[in-house]
């Protein structure tokens, strides 16, 4: 009887046979999601060809938790650029985990990535911050902090009425003129000046 050759990498040919996966990278991501429903809190795991593991595990309340990770750490400069290349090749293939929350594996004997599923709600486009959908901000797609950045004005607020001042406030109907408290500031120390120089 001959003896199947396995070929691939030290850590997919050292696996056992169960957890080696050779299909294509989009089955890989739906098949981990169904296998961790059976037992929420484990871990799932597969080894591809190229030697990088990929694994998944279900919080109690459901949410998804996927580990992209290799054995060996970067061994050349270029190192932390093919990685990075490799882990947009996977969340390609894979989509949904595009927008979940990624955290490097610091404890990692290799290098290694998590991703976290994030509970259902309006996030910002920018920096994926859940958004309070009773907040003013959350009318808009971004987050108050990004909106500020990009100069993006939410709904409810507005530029500040001074022309030089990119600030954005609030809108309060009470103000004709309305401004951020610094612009207010120097306003009110301004006409203050021309009061004392007109008395």
């Amino acid at each position: 009887m001959t003896q199947r050759t396995i070929d691939g990498h030290a850590d997919f040919i050292n696996c056992p046979d169960k957890n080696r996966y050779v299909g294509a990278l989009h089955g890989l991501f739906v098949f981990l999601s169904f296998e961790s429903k059976k037992q929420p809190e484990t871990w799932y795991y597969r080894v591809l060809r190229s030697g990088a593991m990929v694994a998944m595990r279900r919080k109690p309340n459901g949410m998804r938790i996927m580990r992209i990770s290799r054995s060996e750490s970067f061994k050349t400069p270029e190192g932390p650029e093919k990685w990075n290349a490799e882990l947009k090749t996977f969340l390609e293939h894979f989509k949904e985990p595009i927008l979940w929350t990624r955290v490097d594996d610091d404890t990692a004997s290799g290098v290694g990535v998590f991703f976290h599923e994030e509970a259902p709600g309006p996030r910002c486009k920018q920096c994926r911050t859940l958004l309070d959908p009773n907040a003013i901000a959350a009318m808009s797609e971004l987050c108050e902090s990004c909106a500020l950045k990009a100069k993006q004005i939410p709904a409810g607020w507005e530029k500040c009425h001074e022309a030089d001042c990119d600030n954005i406030i609030e809108k309060n109907p009470a103000f004709r003129v309305n401004r951020c408290q610094p612009c207010a500031m120097r306003a009110g120390r301004a006409h203050a000046d021309s009061m004392r120089n007109t008395s």
